[in-house]
């Protein structure tokens, strides 16, 4: 091909791709290469505010749940063991209590609840028991408020396939079902300043209809539910930062002829503007937010081959650092996990 021929087709070929990127609805913050990453492999290379933040992991081995909770720093590390099993696992705010669900068998019928665990004395609480059967209505999906004093969960009515909120003090008192707009409300997560819920939807009703699930917010008490993305085939691991104003989520979608499975890190404003991908990788779930809102820390893999290791990128999508000390508890953690 002659030398001008090339470039021009080299250039065609660039522009294309960009819109092709641009098409896809979340623009890159910055290019991440796998040289790029920074390996740690002492904790005490972090700063002391980012070794103290606590994260959490989850297994389910031979049909029991434990739970590993642990600073980044892996200092101040214990691991337990649900007494009564269970599901949907998460940590309060104030890192007493440990919230799940699971299935009890009542008056030989299955029926769902939520259950508490206290992290100070290791004892175990149904906050509440669902009175209707297993195979018509399900309870799921426990998140803690803010302040740790209640919880907000999903309600599915089987008949219909729908999908409205709840919630509830910790000592099991004033349960509000909360109906919300139709028809899929899972995963609820309260903003830190208790005035949104996030939650996994299917943007069902909306022009253009969005493909996959999507993620919509509304008000605390449920109204003002509005549809935030409108790309990818799923979303989910939602990390607000500090202010209220911004979260952190992943986006999945599969690829290409064959299908490979891709997920990007990235960064939006509770309205639903400003949206940027921070990364573009195999996996890539946040776990926690650095409490300046600068740093994600992420359950990640770039390639195939590798399904758990832990990083930090700063939120501009710089600075990649993989922490290389948690390789082999993780590899041990994940080995057996059913």
């Amino acid at each position: 091909m002659p030398r001008n021929k090339k470039k021009r087709f080299l250039f065609l070929l660039g522009m294309l791709i960009c819109i092709i990127l641009v098409s896809i609805g979340c623009s890159v913050a910055s290019e991440t290469t796998l040289s790029s990453i920074t390996h740690i492999t002492n904790p005490a290379e972090l700063p002391e505010d980012l070794a103290k933040l606590k994260i959490f992991f989850t297994k389910y081995q031979n049909e029991e749940t434990y739970v590993h909770i642990t600073s980044i720093d892996m200092t101040d590390a214990k691991t337990i063991k649900l007494i009564h099993g269970g599901r949907r696992v998460a940590l309060s705010p104030n890192g007493c209590y440990l919230a799940f669900s699971r299935l009890d068998m009542v008056e030989e019928e299955q029926r769902s609840g939520i259950w508490v665990h206290d992290l100070q004395d290791g004892t175990e609480r149904k906050v509440i028991g669902w009175p209707e059967s297993f195979n018509d209505v399900h309870i799921d999906d426990p998140s803690f408020s803010p302040d740790s004093e209640s919880l907000v969960f999903d309600v599915t009515w089987l008949d219909d396939e729908t999908t409205d909120l709840a919630t509830i003090n910790l000592d099991g008192s004033n349960l509000q079902v909360i109906d919300v707009e139709k028809p899929l409300n899972n995963f609820p997560k309260y903003s830190p300043d208790g005035e949104k819920i996030i939650v996994i939807c299917s943007g069902i009703g909306e022009d253009p209809v969005p493909m996959g699930f999507q993620l919509c917010v509304m008000s605390s008490d449920g109204t003002k539910r509005e549809l935030l993305t409108r790309t990818g085939d799923s979303h989910g691991a939602v990390v607000f930062l500090s202010n209220s104003q911004q979260f952190i989520y992943t986006e999945s979608e599969s690829r290409g002829i064959i299908k490979k499975h891709r997920d990007s890190l990235c960064i939006m404003d509770i309205d639903g503007e400003n949206v940027s991908c921070i990364l573009d990788w195999r996996i890539a779930k946040a776990l926690a937010i650095s409490d300046d809102g600068d740093e994600v820390i992420f359950d990640g893999s770039p390639e195939q081959g590798v399904t758990h290791e832990l990083y930090i990128i700063n939120i501009d999508g710089t600075n990649l650092r993989h922490l290389q000390y948690f390789d082999e508890f993780l590899e041990q953690w994940y080995q057996d996990e059913e």
